[in-house]
């Protein structure tokens, strides 16, 4: 049997397509993902089966050039915008053109707008309706969240290199947050997903005072990687869970229904270390804002009582010092009372000296000599006080105020 290259076997397939497909056609089909680059729209163009509509039958790559892209949007208006989003059914006119190493792609030309959203973006839609109606759309985005995260039950695959990265974003954070991660594992992708996370949900949910939150994360992936999490039945478990939940399964175009129901939803696993991290910053932040709060209405109170107790020390001061200016006042009005009260004794006693001097001076035998009296007295200088005391003959002794004399008693008459 022949044997071909591969090189030689795409040569073939490209000249068969060239020849039956040389003009554009119409396809019908899902856009599964669309990105952008340099105004270029690169988009993975999918069919599914009609008995099972998670079953992808048919997968192709397309390009938008810019150029054609401009035209389109001039032609379609705002519709254009609406039809390039993932998991619209859309209608394409498409050449087919096909490269020995890059392989098959579709060169998009223009698209029928009478198209309608695809099956996925349906499908959600309905999902999303439903958990509203049930009232459980915003339920847990209600949920109680703790002051400080710190016990963190994470569902995500044990092969999935988005688990490693959130762990290391968590231990090597720079404040020095301490964090107790607990794994559930899970698939990510793929039929298994709806079951097994399920699972790990309901086993949180028994434990959940042993966690502050639970986080569901995976690394990248293609918007039809991500199906599995437009599901009504993990969208009503994540809903109803009593703890905050955090999805962070690697996109940031569309929501799928569990970035809808959770409390919150970033981008990419480190994405949501980084919340964790920033929300116990915020939690130290205002710790830090209320310490420093106290330290200044400590320093505020401090500066009054300081200021207070000097002004008091001031009233004391100066209240003392005219207490003892005062008391001196008193003390020398005492002094001149004492000296005063002192000096009554001693005028009275003056008084009645001078009174006992005057009787004493009038009793001064000199006193009456000087008025005419003389005092008698006999040889021996005994005062002769009656006549009785002489007799004729007797020598007595006349004193008179300026000297004595001596005289000689004659007789009696």
């Amino acid at each position: 049997m022949k044997s071909y290259s591969l090189f030689e076997l795409n040569q073939f397939i490209r000249r068969v397509i060239a020849l039956n497909l040389s003009d554009a056609i119409w396809i019908q089909c899902e856009i599964g993902q669309c990105n952008e680059s340099r105004g270029h729209y690169w988009l993975e163009l999918v069919q599914k089966g009609e008995e099972n509509e998670d079953d992808i039958i048919a997968q192709a790559s397309a390009v938008i050039w810019s150029r054609q892209y401009r035209k389109l949007r001039k032609e379609l208006g705002k519709n254009f915008e609406q039809l390039l989003r993932e998991g619209m059914e859309v209608k394409v006119k498409a050449k087919v053109d096909f490269n020995e190493r890059f392989g098959m792609k579709l060169m998009i030309e223009s698209i029928d707008p009478s198209y309608t959203l695809g099956k996925l973006a349906l499908q959600r839609q309905r999902i999303l309706e439903q958990l509203k109606t049930e009232e459980l759309l915003n339920k847990n985005v209600h949920a109680p969240i703790a002051t400080v995260l710190q016990s963190i039950a994470v569902i995500s695959s044990a092969k999935a290199a988005g688990y490693q990265d959130f762990v290391a974003q968590l231990s090597n954070n720079a404040y020095g947050y301490k964090y107790q991660v607990q794994f559930f594992p899970s698939a990510m992708q793929g039929a298994a997903v709806e079951e097994e996370l399920l699972q790990q949900l309901k086993k949180i949910k028994r434990s959940a005072k042993q966690f502050d939150a639970v986080v569901i994360i995976r690394g990248g992936g293609s918007k039809l990687d991500l199906q599995a999490f437009d599901n009504y039945n993990l969208g009503k478990a994540v809903a109803e869970m009593p703890l905050p939940v955090f999805v962070g399964i690697g996109h940031d175009i569309d929501k799928t229904v569990l970035d809808t129901v959770a409390f919150s939803s970033l981008k990419t696993p480190t994405a949501v270390a980084d919340f964790l991290i920033h929300y116990n910053e915020q939690f130290e932040v205002k710790i830090q804002q209320l310490a420093l709060s106290l330290q200044q209405l400590t320093y505020v109170h401090l500066k009054s009582e300081s200021l207070e107790v000097e002004r008091l020390s001031q009233i004391i001061q100066l209240e003392a010092q005219r207490f003892i200016e005062h008391e001196k006042a008193q003390v020398e009005n005492m002094k001149q009372q004492l000296k005063i009260m002192g000096q009554i004794p001693i005028h009275i006693a003056r008084q009645q000296l001078n009174a006992i001097a005057s009787q004493v001076d009038l009793y001064n035998p000199l006193k009456a000599l000087e008025r005419g009296f003389v005092q008698v007295t006999n040889a021996q200088g005994d005062l002769i006080k009656s006549k009785q005391s002489v007799h004729p003959e007797d020598l007595v002794n006349l004193h008179f105020s300026d000297g004595t004399v001596k005289a000689k008693i004659e007789e009696d008459e």
